[in-house]
């Protein structure tokens, strides 16, 4: 019987080997080993092909088997390519080194140890190997293009980036089809923010090859930085459905769904990052963030807290467990602020740690430690507006007016977070001072109509500084009660309908530009008054003998501080119901909690509900004229019974009170002998504050009584 003979010559099995048949190819090394297992160049080369096919394990025994039979760098170099795949740097720098002892002018040995180098961030060594490996290498070897790219990489790592996409685009003109220098190429110029050529650049890396996953997910974060997040979210999805364990680019695409306002579909993202990739800190800190932002805070401090397990040294980690803590109240601003003080330890220049460590301390009545961690944020940052306004808004609070109305400018700066007031686009310049003789001017409304109810006030003190002529640009609502200040010349409610004027000015620019102090508030009161036609409507109606007490219970509910400020459960008022002699009578507009209507005892005269009847502020103005006293928490109202000079009891938050009551004051400056303020002792209890109210009022109804 005759034995079949395996071809001594490897060629037909290299030939299949690159054409790409691996299949063929292992099996024809195979035949050539079983018959000469110490054939060198069928074991080297059947190792590479198992490397190719993934059997790393088998591929590695068999070079090594060769390697017995004699050294070859050769095949010391494809040993070394075979142990950086499976990441033992070590051991393939030794291959390398070794296939370069055996043989100097290796080009691809060069290139070999050079990137392993640059991986271990032995820069100069790796730069020197790569460069030699350029001298060696010929014009048409497929590995000269590799050796440009991994130049490039390195000379980027170094901080050279001009020489770094120099180096791409020699590697893209050695081998124009070759996807990765376009990809490197892009990703230095999207670091650079050029994104139309890197936005091209990647294009062609994908055109080249179509299931380059991290070139989708780096086109997404480009398109995503471009305002093309629908492109972009698409581009995520693709590069996930590519790699599916590509836990980077679900990182990616979460924070592309939070930053456009998708929180259920960026959490996921982020719980599919962390199920890949436990340790990825930034998905644990981002999704302790948006849970924050949910108002899940407990699940928010667990994922921030996990992030600081895994990296104590991030500042950001620590500064949103500060907001997380912050927001869960006072039982924890201890650890809040020590995390604030922690992130600025690692961050000196945290500009918005020091912001919030000033709020925290500014709600613990900490108010020196308060101002010098907003004056702290602007060194750092100087045109940070809401640190400037909460600059402003801590001096006022203490009367520190002076100081003050600078800063309160800031509330129309750029990059304001909330609340920014929206400037007027007139044809004539803002007021700043300038002499008013012969002048006019217009005011310009903003924020609230409590403001404009407040600082109208000032229209006598500018008539008095020479201005001829002052136009007021309000609301409806408002106009019939501000055309009775003196002072005002016109009131226009369609701004469309403006002639021209000499200046525009916010009404709360006018104490800073009058040069207002405490001891200097224009406070003489009243200085509104009823319209005539808008008393005869209510006086009859609220004729009576009985102590009349108006209410209003909340406030806009858009208000930034209206949670605390405004009774969610108007129920907290019945200690009132039990003084008796009173006739109550409710002003409130749109309540989203209505008082309760169970039955009252006996002595209790219920007026109206006439929320719904007043149809602007002189409407409110006419009926609070009637009244004996208004009790109403921190709303316009309050400053509409204060300019009328009425009695006013104003309900004031632990949280969040308003700079203009100033601190622990019982009466008002900008309201003396109208205003008293009844101050709420614990945050978000008003049950002590209300009983101590009802005995004033029994006192007063009681003094109202007397002959």
């Amino acid at each position: 019987m005759q034995q079949d003979v395996a071809p001594t010559d490897v060629s037909v099995a290299l030939a299949a080997h690159q054409a790409g048949r691996l299949e063929e190819a292992v099996a024809a090394y195979r035949q050539i080993l079983a018959v000469d297992r110490q054939h060198v160049d069928a074991l080297h080369l059947l190792g590479v092909a198992l490397q190719q096919t993934g059997d790393s394990v088998a591929a590695e025994a068999l070079m090594r088997e060769a390697l017995a039979l004699g050294e070859n760098a050769l095949i010391l170099v494809n040993l070394g390519f075979l142990l950086q795949d499976t990441q033992r740097l070590p051991a393939a720098e030794a291959a390398f080194c070794r296939a370069l002892e055996l043989a100097p002018d290796l080009g691809d040995a060069h290139n070999a140890l050079g990137k392993v180098l640059r991986l271990d961030g032995r820069l100069d060594e790796a730069e020197a190997h790569i460069r030699r490996a350029l001298a060696l290498l010929p014009v048409q070897s497929p590995q000269l293009a590799d050796a440009y790219n991994n130049l490039g990489n390195i000379l980027g790592q170094r901080g050279r980036p001009d020489e770094s996409a120099a180096a791409y685009r020699q590697a893209i003109a050695a081998a124009p089809e070759v996807a990765l220098p376009y990809f490197n190429l892009a990703s230095h110029l999207h670091a650079r923010q050029q994104w139309p050529e890197a936005e091209a650049a990647y294009r062609r890396a994908l055109a080249l090859q179509p299931a380059f996953a991290e070139a989708y997910n780096n086109l997404a974060l480009l398109l995503g930085e471009t305002g093309r997040a629908a492109e972009a979210d698409a581009l995520f999805h693709y590069a996930c459905a590519l790699k599916p364990d590509f836990a980077e680019a679900y990182f990616n695409h979460g924070n592309l769904l939070q930053k456009t306002a998708r929180p259920e579909a960026a959490e996921a993202a982020y719980r599919q990052t962390l199920a890949l990739n436990p340790t990825h800190v930034g998905a644990l800190r981002n999704l302790g963030s948006l849970l924050f932002d949910g108002g899940r805070l407990a699940d928010a401090e667990a994922a921030t807290r996990q992030a600081i397990l895994l990296a104590e040294e991030v500042a950001e980690s620590h500064y949103n467990l500060g907001n997380i803590l912050r927001a869960q109240g006072s039982g924890k601003s201890e650890a809040a602020e020590a995390a604030y003080r922690r992130a600025l330890a690692l961050a000196p220049d945290f500009a918005d740690a020091y912001f919030n460590l000033g709020k925290l301390l500014a709600e613990l009545g900490r108010l020196d430690a308060a101002e010098a961690a907003y004056l702290n944020a602007l060194m750092v940052r100087p045109d940070f507006a809401d640190a400037r306004w909460n600059l402003a808004w801590l001096r006022l609070s203490q009367g520190r007016y002076a100081e003050a109305w600078p800063d309160l400018e800031a509330r129309y700066a750029a990059g304001r977070s909330d609340e920014a007031v929206a400037l007027p686009v007139l044809p004539f310049p803002v007021w700043r001072g300038e002499p008013l003789a012969g002048k006019s001017l217009v005011l310009w409304p903003e924020q609230g109509f409590g403001d404009y109810l407040q600082f109208i006030r000032y229209a006598p003190l500018l008539k008095a500084r020479g201005l001829a002529r002052l136009t007021v640009v309000c609301p409806p609502t408002l106009a019939p009660l501000l055309a009775t200040v003196d002072g005002v010349d016109a009131v226009v409610s369609d701004s469309a309908a403006l002639d021209a004027h000499d200046f525009w000015a916010l009404p709360l620019s006018l104490p800073g530009g009058l040069g207002t102090t405490l001891d200097s508030i224009p406070a003489t009161l009243p200085y509104v008054s009823v319209p005539p036609e808008y008393t005869a409507r209510w006086r009859d109606r609220l004729a009576g003998e009985a102590v009349k007490v108006g209410l209003v219970w909340q406030g806009n509910p858009a208000h930034r501080n209206d949670a605390h400020r405004s009774l969610a459960d108007p129920g907290v008022l019945s200690p009132l119901w039990e003084v008796a002699g009173v006739r109550f009578i409710s002003l409130q507009k749109d309540p989203s909690a209505p008082l309760p209507m169970r039955p009252m005892p006996s002595r209790l005269k219920w007026g109206e509900d006439l929320g719904e009847e007043l149809t602007n502020f002189a409407d409110t103005a006419a009926v609070i004229a009637e009244l004996d006293l208004l009790i109403c928490v921190d709303t316009a109202v309050a400053h509409l019974a204060g300019a009328l000079g009425k009695p006013c009891w104003l309900l004031l938050p632990a949280t969040g009170c308003d700079w203009r009551w100033l601190r622990e004051r019982r009466d008002s400056p900008w309201y003396p002998g109208a205003l008293r303020l009844f101050r709420q002792s614990m945050a978000d209890d008003w049950t002590p504050t209300l009983h101590a109210l009802a005995g004033e009022l029994r006192e007063f109804v009681a003094a109202r009584s007397l002959p």
